[in-house]
């Protein structure tokens, strides 16, 4: 038989899996800051997560985006894969933002400090596939 990865939940009956769908990541970690759904998410050193950015050495590793609204130590769900949002522009490759905690933008970032974070592309005005580019070394 198939085994699942742990990473994908099905949709069965009677022993016949009709779909499968990525599962939300959730690694038990808590909010650091007060966290709106669909914004972009990054991991403290502490293990909990915060708010991503691309002027922050310690922020723009962005690893998902909020599956819903947390407050300060509320366990945190995000999605790695798809993401639904609004008004994006289909076909755009979307960034981190360098000037907004946990935004992203269509327009790459180019301000000193700031790294080139690409989180994904548009595939509709309110969905975004999440495909995050190779980080930076180096700040521009």
């Amino acid at each position: 038989g198939y085994i699942l990865p742990t990473d994908r939940l099905a949709i069965s009956r009677s022993g016949t899996t009709y779909c499968v769908f990525p599962t939300p990541s959730n690694v038990n970690g808590q909010a650091s800051n007060i966290i709106a759904a669909g914004q972009a998410l990054s991991v403290k050193a502490d293990g909990t997560y915060q708010l991503a950015i691309a002027n922050d050495i310690n922020k723009y590793r962005a690893i998902g985006f909020s599956l819903g609204n947390y407050n300060v130590g509320d366990v945190v769900y995000f999605n790695t894969s798809n993401v639904t949002l609004s008004g994006l522009t289909p076909g755009a490759i979307y960034y981190l933002s360098d000037s907004s905690l946990g935004a992203i933008t269509s327009t790459k970032p180019t301000a000193t400090g700031s790294y080139v974070v690409q989180v994904g592309i548009a595939t509709s005005a309110t969905s975004l596939h999440i495909n995050f580019g190779t980080y930076p070394t180096l700040p521009l």
